[in-house]
């Protein structure tokens, strides 16, 4: 398992080989095994720090997904698009579903040719202090409880706009040497 970065990082890269975005991908411990024949062709944009890393991925080809979140921390998984489909802990999931990473648990997921996803894993305690300033305790349910849950359609949909608007900002400015983002606020945003 990897250790998490102690110091804040951005970075966002394109690939032609999915080993060297398994060895570039920051506090995850990933492993991917292509399905399909073809080239590869992939892109993985990450900012974080000791509280949050936030990452988003492209996936050009069918990928078997295997290996572990950041450890430590509460991983949710946005899919990019309302109408994606993937295996997730041999479950189908929609773009209308968020999995959530148990404590401890693995990844395992099934994506397609086109697949694009957000990950947001938070520390336990930036997810605790977020519950208790916005007094969420379903938040704490379904974080107890629950593996996959399906939010109210626009609010998943002003999410997912927040994380693209963020990202492509991201892109847009880690290309200049010059990411004047503050992780941390948009985290506790989210």
């Amino acid at each position: 398992m990897p250790d998490f970065p102690s110091q804040s990082y951005v970075f966002n890269r394109a690939f032609q080989d999915f080993d060297e975005l398994t060895e570039t991908a920051r506090a995850w411990d990933l492993e991917l095994s292509q399905l399909d024949r073809a080239g590869f062709d992939g892109e993985l944009a990450q900012i974080g720090n000791e509280r949050l890393n936030l990452s988003y991925a492209r996936f050009t080809r069918h990928l078997l997904q295997k290996g572990a979140p950041p450890q430590g921390f509460r991983t949710f998984v946005i899919p990019a698009d309302r109408e994606q489909r993937f295996l997730w802990r041999r479950k189908e999931i929609t773009g209308a579903h968020v999995p959530v990473f148990p404590t401890g648990g693995e990844l395992d997921a099934v994506s397609w040719s086109g697949f694009q996803v957000f990950t947001l894993s938070f520390s336990e305690d930036m997810l605790a202090e977020a519950i208790e300033r916005q007094e969420l305790p379903r938040l704490k349910k379904v974080l107890r409880n629950s593996e996959v849950f399906t939010p109210h359609p626009e609010s998943l949909h002003l999410v997912r706009h927040s994380l693209q608007n963020f990202f492509h900002h991201l892109m847009a400015t880690s290309s200049k040497g010059n990411p004047s983002l503050h992780e941390d606020d948009f985290g506790q945003d989210l």
